[in-house]
């Protein structure tokens, strides 16, 4: 029998520019092709800019989103949830299942960069740096800061929507790399 190649996906959260939205997922299905990555298409709601795929690495969404004019950015997935306290649960897990691959990545004398960002929402620093603190349970977390020249950078992304109140909670959060 013929050798099956299976190549392991991991989940990456598109965040696409908020224009031409019929053309975002095309433009993404087409740098795949150009570049012969393999990929997998997630949900994607309507007015969202999100969309989780699967594609076999890190170097693969570099080099679509290099490419890209309508995708702001390709982040690695390491929780999605409605609210912080199932992101938590959700990065947990996360963290358990993929400890050998983070700690080869994460370790040593390497630094970080935490950064909050959302759709719908403009945060104050006070705003942020709350929001930074809801991740203290990460050991991972504990090593140096350096905001200039990061080795990792940690996004924290609130999708809130459009038009909404300051008050209004997001609807989603999600922590990636």
């Amino acid at each position: 029998p013929p050798l099956v190649v299976c190549t392991v996906m991991k989940e990456f959260l598109v965040w696409f520019i908020h224009l031409h939205l019929d053309f975002r997922v095309p433009e993404f299905e087409s740098l795949c092709a150009t570049f012969d990555i393999e990929y997998e298409l997630g949900e994607m709601e309507a007015g969202s800019p999100f969309m989780v795929v699967q594609l076999p690495s890190a170097d693969a969404a570099m080099k679509i989103a290099q490419r890209a004019i309508l995708i702001k950015g390709i982040y690695e997935l390491w929780g999605d949830a409605k609210d912080y306290e199932s992101l938590e649960t959700n990065i947990k897990n996360y963290l358990s299942t993929n400890e050998k691959q983070i700690s080869e990545t994460c370790s040593g004398d390497w630094t970080f960069r935490l950064k909050v960002e959302g759709f719908g929402r403009k945060y104050s620093s006070q705003q942020q740096m709350e929001i930074m603190l809801k991740f203290s349970f990460m050991d991972i977390l504990q090593g140096k800061v350096n905001l200039s020249n990061p080795d990792q950078v940690f996004w924290v992304i609130e999708e809130v929507g459009e038009n909404k109140s300051k008050e209004t909670p997001p609807k989603r959060v999600m922590f990636t790399r």
